[in-house]
């Protein structure tokens, strides 16, 4: 028995009506209210509210045209990726992710995109003497780590856009926190082909280097890394891990688009 109290009518009736506004705009996107309440046949205040409790969820925002036009988020796209990226996913990479830890000798770390989050999903502790570890379910702000930058590298630059309007906030000392800090780690990431993380941005004393993962769709929903103690995290060292990684999240991405 569930303890949760079960929806009224008018909540469910809610719902229903959020979600036939939803599919509606998926279809005749970009779209404003008025078309849209005469193409769903409902009262344009009805329509208008729950385009407001869409946007404040995540799940629609305003066209960039200029006009009252309503379009999808990319959250729509993120909650179909979670086929992808479930246990899907941690079947794909378990033979790299294992593969690149014994190579490498360090923590190995796969995380998925939530919003303007990553979650890890799976890791692969390291066979070094000091290693790092970060618990499965740690969830971390794109900007504060290699993985987030690896995967708004390989993002259109709408969604980039999207993320870097929100608050950056700090998790330690060592995370960027201004919107040129960010934009920086990104095209560096852009041109190298991998993230780096040589500031503790997440955990203290800790950086890491980062590969973004694409499903069956071409979109970046998830990310490959390999976390270090910043006292390893040399230059030489870096160039060294940045292709192994590129290398394992290639595979895991070939192997996604198998299954």
């Amino acid at each position: 028995m569930s303890d949760r109290p079960k929806a009224t009518g008018r909540e469910s009736n809610s719902a229903l009506m959020a979600l036939r506004v939803l599919e509606e705009v998926s279809l005749r996107q970009p779209i404003g209210v008025s078309d849209l309440a005469r193409a769903l046949d409902l009262p344009k205040s009805t329509v208008q509210r729950a385009l407001v409790t869409l946007e404040q969820a995540g799940w629609l925002c305003l066209s960039a045209n200029g006009r009252r036009h309503w379009t999808l988020t990319a959250k729509p796209l993120m909650v179909g990726l979670r086929a992808d990226v479930g246990q899907t996913l941690r079947d794909a990479a378990a033979t790299p992710m294992e593969r690149l830890r014994n190579v490498t000798g360090e923590t190995v770390h796969l995380a998925v995109r939530e919003g303007g989050s990553l979650v890890i999903v799976a890791h692969q502790d390291g066979t070094q003497a000091v290693r790092t570890f970060i618990e499965t379910g740690a969830r971390v702000p794109l900007h504060a780590s290699a993985a987030g930058v690896a995967i708004l590298a390989a993002s259109a630059q709408a969604d980039v856009d999207a993320v870097l309007r929100e608050r950056l906030s700090a998790v330690t000392a060592g995370t960027p926190t201004g919107r040129a800090a960010v934009e920086a780690a990104i095209a560096a990431a852009r041109e190298r082909g991998y993230a780096v993380n040589d500031g503790g941005w997440w955990r203290p004393e800790v950086g890491a280097v980062a590969a973004a993962i694409t499903g069956k769709s071409g979109v970046a929903a998830a990310a490959l890394s390999l976390s270090v103690p910043l006292m390893r995290l040399t230059e030489p060292r870096v160039a060294e891990l940045g292709p192994l990684v590129v290398a394992a999240a290639e595979e895991i991405s070939a192997n996604l688009r198998l299954l």
